[in-house]
């Protein structure tokens, strides 16, 4: 993760890519099954400092519903920044549109970050376009810094465009124009998306049950909130 920077902490980065991988499935125990949910947020930024991104985003996955919001935000900060550098064909986009809807504002503020990663990607671009407008819309209105500016990077990212950011209607008209456009987009390249109470996270979303270049990542500020 960042934080590396201050020459004081740089021999911890070195400690720690050396350690991690060494004991990877340990970690990854801890993260799944220990009932300390401050354990299992502080494996989540240990798995970081696996070499291979792609392992560490499917290793991830899982707990992007987790009981506890800090675990959720630290395991979707980690997928954000490294979705943002390695390419992933087959991630459980859902799972990020549905967290957009989630309670808690950690939770959205990095779904978000989510989607600007994957936004890179032409066929996730799509998806987002067509299956998220709304949700995009009612963030763009917020005034919090990390919900209204991430959904706005995520909508100049998906559009091209470079409407105002408070421009509501040009953003609404244009994404209604490419949800009508995007209707025949084949659903099934993506996993069916995770139902939810708003306001409860489900036990059955829990995930304590169940580029292949090391990653080294640099978060926003606003990302990081």
């Amino acid at each position: 993760m960042g934080g590396f920077v201050n020459p004081k902490f740089k021999k911890y980065e070195r400690l720690f890519n050396s350690l991690v991988p060494k004991n990877q499935e340990q970690i990854i125990d801890i993260l799944r099954n220990d009932k300390d949910e401050n354990k299992r947020a502080a494996a989540t930024l240990l798995l970081a400092h696996i070499k291979d991104g792609q392992e560490l985003v499917k290793i991830l996955i899982p707990s992007m519903y987790d009981s506890s919001s800090g675990v959720r935000n630290n395991v979707m900060r980690v997928l954000g920044a490294t979705l943002a550098k390695v390419k992933v064909n087959d991630f459980p986009i859902d799972k990020a549109i549905a967290a957009l809807d989630f309670p808690d504002e950690t939770d959205r503020n990095k779904a978000l970050y989510i989607l600007l990663s994957l936004a890179n990607q032409p066929n996730y671009a799509r998806y987002i376009r067509t299956h998220a407008a709304k949700l995009l819309i009612d963030h763009l209105k917020m005034f919090q810094p990390n919900l209204h500016g991430n959904s706005y990077a995520v909508l100049t990212r998906i559009s091209g465009q470079e409407y105002g950011e408070r421009d509501y209607k040009a953003w609404q008209d244009w994404l209604s124009k490419a949800v009508d456009d995007g209707g025949k987009y084949e659903r099934k390249l993506f996993n069916p998306i995770i139902k939810h109470k708003k306001g409860i996270i489900m036990d059955s979303l829990q995930g304590n049950k169940d580029q292949t270049n090391h990653v080294e990542f640099t978060i926003d500020s606003q990302q990081l909130k």
